[in-house]
């Protein structure tokens, strides 16, 4: 039976997002995680080192970029990717289901509903379909089984078990730190089953310990996004994303990868007055609840526990999001309890009323018919992930004013070299927010087509918009370089490095500047800092072994060469290295 349940799940998986593994890879931040990311390409001791001791660069991920890593053991194609976060996915979903088997104390058609809907909601396509959200099913596999364990482990108190819920957890967090609630949980789930809180506090130590190093760790990473936004718009989003969620799973016709908000930021506005009063009464019914049980309280607080932690990654600066369907993905299990709960509650009443055949006729209508309408809208969101023109114009279908959509587009138009539409797009976006990245992106194509005027205007735009940013400076930089003019390239590379200082790719153009101008000495130094802040830059370590080699250091630049080819196959340091053997 368990075994028929498993091919099972993993067959109407496969249905589900088979058509999806053909799906490629998305200019939004799939470059920036793994096509464009030298670490996820090979397994050694520098890569290794490099993904545990670096961000992405907010999150701290280590296991997830293993987990990719991995996928190019294998080939390292989209396919492959797609096929690795499918796997885990329904791994999840089989989780779910025995997390729920041991909640209910063996009520196996509920626990069986679970998981079902956990495998087949819409609400879950993004962190599926969506290569750079390989993080959040990773993490949520290894959350799942650490709370599974450490049940188990209640159960028949094997210290075994709780070393390895232990174990799991750390590997939860090392894939993705929104799992940081689960000590918390389980205080919850003893509160549920009313168990003495010194043995519980007890239990729950080392859980609270590595919460609290990766909570450390993870505010290093973030610290720029939270001071980017002020406090009124995270309090107002805090209200108004639990009530947008809800709806997305009780009402799954509408989804998009984004969810931009661009009216007024005040608490009488409509779209969050009505959000926040939803939640206030819903949460007084959730304290009368109290009376007759603790399981409604437990589902709704394991619900906000993993969703309110989310919140702030949607405000950036200016730029507001709704809701995101990632960060619905372990939240979703408190819905479900609360979901499946009060509907077997009310269905068991209902069903008192009614003989027995029909009773089993209208359970299997009941649960096969949502299950396959679901199912036929997870299938149809996730071919929506096939690349990036597809996702975006799918977001400015509901969203025609989204100026990231626009933006996006343009990028993918660019790298396509069709930079007429890809002009078009940029200013599309820019009509609707003059964002200083997008002006950087629009003064790249007219880099790259030759409109120098064009560019040197969109990079000057850029600046006044967003002064702070490096970007703009270093796009000047490149113009300026292609125009021969050394010393004015020099002065705004220096300019992007000073905005942001580890900024490889101008420490690595300010380099080759000096390189070709005979300061071996300066060239060194600004690459080495290149290369300490992207170890992975084969262009970086390239330009360190000639400044060396034009100062005599032969030993040294042969040193860097080797590494470099160590770590992948790059043709000019080769040509070089052969050239110093001879």
């Amino acid at each position: 039976m368990a075994l028929g349940v498993i091919a099972g799940f993993f067959v109407l998986s496969f249905l589900i997002y088979g058509s999806s593994l053909q799906n490629g890879f998305v200019r939004w931040d799939d470059g920036l995680l793994v096509t464009e990311n030298p670490a996820v390409r090979s397994i050694n001791a520098e890569t290794l080192g490099y993904v545990f001791t670096h961000f992405d660069p907010e999150l701290y991920i280590p296991l997830t970029f293993v987990s990719y890593q991995i996928d190019f053991l294998f080939g390292g194609s989209p396919s492959v990717i797609h096929f690795h976060s499918l796997l885990l996915h329904t791994l999840n979903a089989l989780l779910t289901a025995w997390l729920f088997l041991l909640l209910t104390k063996g009520q196996k058609g509920i626990a069986l509903l679970a998981g079902l809907l956990f495998l087949v909601h819409p609400l879950h396509t993004e962190a599926v379909a969506w290569v750079s959200s390989r993080k959040d099913v990773l993490s949520g596999f290894f959350f799942l089984a650490s709370l599974l364990a450490f049940l188990s482990y209640r159960q028949g108190d094997d210290r075994r078990l709780y070393a390895g819920s232990v174990a799991l957890f750390l590997c939860a967090l090392l894939s993705k730190v929104t799992v940081i609630g689960l000590p918390v949980l389980l205080l919850l789930l003893a509160w549920r089953e009313r168990r003495p809180w010194r043995e519980a506090w007890r239990e729950t130590v080392p859980f609270f310990a590595l919460a609290l190093l990766f909570g450390i760790v993870a505010l290093f990473g973030k610290q720029t996004t939270l001071e980017s936004t002020s406090l009124l718009p995270k309090v107002l989003l805090a209200l108004q994303n639990p009530v947008f969620v809800l709806t997305q799973f009780l009402w799954p016709f509408s989804f998009s990868a984004l969810y931009p908000y661009t009216g007024p930021l005040t608490p009488f506005t409509p779209a969050f007055l009505v959000p926040a009063a939803v939640l206030l009464v819903f949460s007084g019914l959730v304290i009368l609840s109290l009376r007759v049980g603790r399981d409604i309280a437990f589902g709704m607080l394991f619900f906000l526990l993993f969703l309110v932690p989310t919140v702030p990654n949607l405000a950036r600066g200016e730029f507001l999001l709704l809701g995101a369907d990632r960060y619905a993905y372990l939240p979703s299990v408190g819905v479900l309890w609360l979901v499946l709960l009060i509907g077997s509650v009310l269905w068991d009443a209902l069903a008192a009323r009614r003989s027995l055949p029909l009773r089993a006729v209208a359970t299997a209508a009941l649960m096969v018919l949502p299950l396959a309408g679901l199912s036929w809208k997870a299938h149809g969101q996730s071919l929506v992930w096939k690349d990036t023109e597809t996702l975006f114009r799918h977001v400015l279908h509901s969203y025609p004013d989204s100026f990231m959509a626009h933006n996006n587009i343009g990028n993918a138009l660019r790298r396509r070299g069709m930079s007429d539409e890809a002009i078009a797009e940029f200013r599309a976006a820019l009509a609707v927010r003059p964002d200083p990245k997008t002006w950087s992106n629009l003064g790249a194509v007219y880099r790259k087509e030759g409109m120098i005027s064009e560019a040197l205007a969109a990079y000057d735009e850029a600046l006044k918009t967003g002064s702070g940013s490096g970007e703009p400076y270093m796009g000047l930089g490149l113009v300026y370089a292609g125009q021969g003019r050394a010393n004015d390239a020099y002065e705004a590379f220096t300019q992007a490095i000073e905005r942001k200082p580890c900024y490889a790719e101008a420490l690595l153009n300010r380099g080759s500047l000096l390189l070709r101008s005979g300061h071996f000495a300066e060239a060194e130094a600004d690459e080495r800092e290149a290369v300490r802040c992207d170890p992975l830059s084969p262009e970086a370590r390239y330009n360190l072994s000639i400044a060396l080699l034009q100062q005599g250091k032969r030993k040294e630049a042969q040193g860097q060469l080797e590494h470099l080819l160590r770590l992948q196959e790059y043709a000019p340091a080769r040509e070089a290295l052969r050239a110093l053997q001879r």
